[in-house]
């Protein structure tokens, strides 16, 4: 797995518990399929979200969009 997968995958954990969503869309998936279907963990996140994102966290998502999506 890349460094930047890696990356990834930690703003995603660190985003979903933040915002309060359930993990267990994407928690069985492996690393790969993470990566491939990261348009549908980001859609997940959003829609379920218990609040409104910050500035920051925008731009965290924003990065993860453009490296995977």
């Amino acid at each position: 797995m890349r460094t930047t997968d890696s990356w990834v995958m930690k703003m995603i954990d660190i985003l979903y518990e933040k915002y309060q969503v359930d993990s267990s869309f994407y928690c069985e998936m492996s690393n790969l399929e993470k990566i491939r279907g990261m348009k549908g963990i980001l859609a997940e996140l959003d829609k379920k979200k218990k609040f409104p994102y910050t500035d920051s966290d925008l731009e965290v998502i924003k990065d993860i969009f453009s490296l995977c999506c």
